[in-house]
């Protein structure tokens, strides 16, 4: 597969023909995996950093997805809302199976059920919790997959006391069906 920046050899390795080109270039192959390929250019002539990852629930090219109401942009105003009523069974419709989410402590929880032990022990610490999302940044606005950089910021009463916090995060959205879900989410200080 040949491009203006360069190409993916036979073993499936990005080579770049030109020295601009920097960043992962995304190869699907026929295991339903997508393989990230970095060429290191400053590093050496031709050596790459691979990484294999799965893929979400893909559409077949032939079948176009559902049209729905739903934005990704309605997704967040629901995510929102959802979790200022502190209960999961509000927050779960809005989680894909697979999410994975990275609270600002570096604490990763994977899987939906790890994701809603996470959710509902923050419930249960916070009481009065108002968690807001802001200066919203769109990096990614597709059919099937959204990607979106933003502010959060957060406060509650822990213990009898006021508590809060801010940072900012990514979040990764795909169309699952009819309505758009939360696969990752990576919150930082």
């Amino acid at each position: 597969m040949a491009g203006t920046y360069g190409q993916y050899t036979s073993g499936g390795l990005y080579e770049s023909n030109r020295r601009r080109s920097r960043g992962f270039y995304p190869k699907r192959n026929d295991n339903n995996w997508i393989t990230f390929v970095y060429p290191f250019e400053l590093f050496s002539n031709s050596r790459v950093n691979k990484k294999t990852l799965p893929l979400a629930k893909t559409h077949n090219n032939s079948q176009k997805p559902k049209i729905t109401s739903m934005t990704p942009q309605d997704f967040i105003k629901n995510y929102e809302k959802a979790l200022a009523t502190q209960d999961w069974k509000n927050v779960a419709p809005l989680m894909a199976e697979q999410a994975s989410v990275t609270f600002s402590n570096g604490v990763v929880h994977m899987g939906k059920a790890a994701v809603k032990m996470a959710f509902e022990k923050n419930f249960a610490l916070i009481k009065n919790e108002a968690y807001n999302i802001s200066n919203v940044r769109w990096l990614l606005l597709g059919e099937t997959t959204a990607v979106y950089l933003f502010e959060f910021s957060w406060k509650g009463i822990i213990n009898g006391k006021a508590a809060g916090g801010n940072g900012i995060g990514t979040s990764v959205l795909i169309r699952e069906q009819d309505k758009w879900v939360l696969l990752t989410e990576h919150l930082g200080k």
